[in-house]
């Protein structure tokens, strides 16, 4: 039922259908490109609902939007350029080929030579709907196979050659191109590198110094170049000598706002010379349609897709080094809270152990007594350190990733039970919620620190460990009943107070400290909820 009779469409109807046509062109993103072409003709056809059906290979046909009572396979056209109508719906198979097929399926169009429209701008409309597709594809695909490979590229400015073979071997499985990637190594060479499925990576140094200046530039400017005629056929010979290809583009690989490396593909516009016109001149007797020559449609297509490639390669080198920088910067906190643990118990102890030692053997002659006093303070302390470096080493390998914080908190007063000689309390007061596994982490460590100078410098007979969840906070409150201090004498520095307070400051929690002589100390950290 295609073939109804209607007016010629006149020459200004075909404007704002052309006009779309040219800002498709700008869409690479299969879910955006869809978007914009459905709103856009619903506008151009006053249909009450457009959606595109869709094959990859020889899977089943999908649909972007169901459409009414459903349309089956059977209802579409099977040619490319083919309207078909069924009751209110109109259908047109916008793009054919074995990878993918797409049609346009209309539901009550208002246009009334919407036929003989679509028979002449469905073809260009499914070719960019089949680009936007292959485009998404690739992406995709890239993607899966940077996850999957299991190498960590790290983003620094030069690229190393396991992380070379990890993308080229990524790009190579999901692009199905012959890719070339360029990098500027530490040695200072610039190398092309590329993906032999046989062979697996190959690499060999640019050497043509036209190429080379050219090379660096774009490298160090993070723009686009390309190679042609001459240069091209001289860049190809890096490839072996029965290379042929007569252009070569690349773009830039950025992680950040600097180029890492360049991305490129070449072709050999030779083979264009004799072939038939493309599909979008259709249109060709059509005054205002731009005329687009085989060798630049091909040109056009591999400079998207390196775009599209050097884009993914440049968010997962940015993501690689977002995580290495998180956990680098990970590591040197808890170096530096291993280095304040240290300072302020172990490496006190032990000098002040070194100096009872140095006083010690004057006095084995000269005042025994003396010297058997000494040598139990010396033992005692002995203890008492081997004890908090046994209590340090807990703390530094064991890890919990329970969003359950009174869970991980109560193993820490367990282990203070087991060596305390008083008595020691623990309750948790309000409705639990769950909390982040790393803020439980830095919770725990403050308590361990906490009940570490209560153990040593308190002289307490009791303990009382308190976990509040308040609407807006968290708190944890310790109290002794230990000998107290006069707050004004101790500095930051001092009774540990420094590593609890650094890591406190990293979840953002504040830490308030009241003592009093003779009536013990109270220790309240509250973190923001």
């Amino acid at each position: 039922m295609d073939d109804i009779d209607v007016p010629d469409v006149r020459e200004d109807e075909w404007e704002p259908w052309l006009e779309l046509l040219s800002k498709l062109h700008t869409y690479r993103s299969w879910n955006r490109f869809r978007t914009f072409l459905i709103r856009n003709l619903e506008l151009l056809t006053g249909a009450q609902q457009i959606s595109v059906f869709y094959r990859s290979g020889s899977g089943d046909v999908q649909a972007d939007l169901p459409i009414g009572q459903g349309i089956g396979a059977a209802m579409l056209a099977t040619e490319p350029g083919e309207v078909r109508f069924d009751g209110d719906i109109t259908s047109v198979m916008a793009y054919a080929s074995p990878e993918f097929s797409a049609w346009l399926v209309f539901v009550a169009p208002g246009r009334w030579n919407l036929a003989q429209i679509l028979r002449r701008v469905s073809l260009p409309m499914g070719g960019l709907l089949a680009r936007a597709w292959r485009f998404e594809r690739l992406r995709s695909s890239l993607e899966h196979a940077l996850a999957s490979t299991g190498q960590a590229a790290e983003g620094f400015t030069v690229i190393g050659r396991d992380d070379l073979a990890t993308i080229a071997a990524g790009i190579t499985g999901a692009a199905g191109i012959a890719t070339i990637l360029i990098t500027h190594e530490a040695t200072g060479s610039v190398q092309a590198a590329w993906w032999d499925p046989a062979s697996g990576l190959q690499s060999a140094p640019v050497t043509v110094p036209e190429i080379l200046v050219r090379i660096e530039a774009a490298i160090e400017d993070a723009r686009e170049v390309s190679l042609r005629a001459g240069l091209a056929e001289q860049f190809s010979k890096t490839f072996g000598d029965d290379a042929t290809l007569d252009w070569y583009y690349f773009v830039p690989v950025k992680n950040g706002e600097n180029a890492v490396a360049l991305v490129g593909a070449g072709i050999s516009t030779v083979s264009f010379a004799s072939a038939p016109p493309p599909a979008i001149d259709l249109l060709s007797d059509l005054d205002d349609v731009p005329r687009t020559s085989n060798r630049r449609m091909e040109q056009g297509e591999t400079t998207e897709e390196l775009r599209v490639i050097a884009q993914q390669i440049g968010r997962y080198l940015s993501d690689r080094s977002l995580r290495d920088s998180a956990f680098t910067d990970g590591m040197v906190r808890e170096r530096t809270h291993l280095g304040n643990d240290l300072h302020d118990s172990l490496l006190q102890d032990l000098t002040y152990l070194q100096l009872q030692l140095g006083r010690l053997e004057p006095l084995i002659d000269a005042d025994p007594d003396r010297a058997r006093t000494m040598l139990e303070q010396v033992q005692s302390l002995l203890t008492t350190t081997s004890r908090e470096a046994r209590e340090l080493s807990v703390g530094l390998t064991s890890s919990s990733s329970s969003t359950d914080l009174f869970d991980v908190l109560e193993p820490v007063a367990e282990r203070f039970r087991s060596r305390f000689d008083g008595r020691v309390d623990v309750k948790s007061v309000g409705a639990s919620r769950p909390s982040p596994a790393s803020l439980n982490a830095q919770v725990m460590r403050i308590l361990q620190e906490v009940l570490n100078n209560v153990w040593k410098h308190a002289a307490a007979s009791r303990v009382s460990i308190e976990l509040g969840y308040d609407p807006d906070s968290l708190h944890l409150l310790v109290t002794d009943n230990g000998r107290g201090f006069v707050m004004e004498d101790q500095g930051p520095n001092q009774l540990g107070l420094r590593g609890i307070q650094d890591r406190a400051h990293e979840i953002g929690a504040a830490v308030d400290v009241k003592s009093e002589l003779g009536k013990g100390t109270t220790v309240t950290v509250r973190i923001p909820a």
